[in-house]
């Protein structure tokens, strides 16, 4: 079976996994945020599931979480339940990279259930 990523290239999440009956993803950010607080509840489904879950924190650049790869990953090996702890890759520098500031500490730890047809 041939995976493709489900942004860029195809209309919707569906296509790009048909096989998927369900996905659910919660998780709870933590670190530096926007809002303020120390922590931030993230939830998605198959109908709303982005390819990379944004960094809360506003000062991360080049940062964020790779949902993308994890469920291309996930479903490839026929996963229904999988916990993660995932670290932030950013940093805190300029938005173009030019000068790399200290690493994010921003991380999220996350728990995905796959329902497949």
């Amino acid at each position: 079976m041939v995976f493709k990523p489900f942004l860029g290239t195809l209309s919707s999440f569906h296509e790009a996994y048909p096989e998927v009956e369900s996905l659910h993803l919660e998780g709870r950010e933590r670190g530096d945020l926007a809002s303020g607080m120390g922590q931030r509840d993230v939830r998605y489904t198959e109908s709303n599931i982005p390819g990379n879950i944004p960094c809360g924190n506003p000062r991360c650049q080049q940062g964020g979480y790779d949902l993308n790869a994890l469920v291309m990953t996930l479903t490839a090996n026929r996963y229904t339940s999988y916990e993660i702890d995932w670290s932030c890759k950013g940093h805190e520098g300029t938005p173009k990279g030019r000068r790399i500031g200290d690493p994010c500490m921003n991380s999220i730890r996350a728990k995905l259930t796959i329902t497949y047809t």
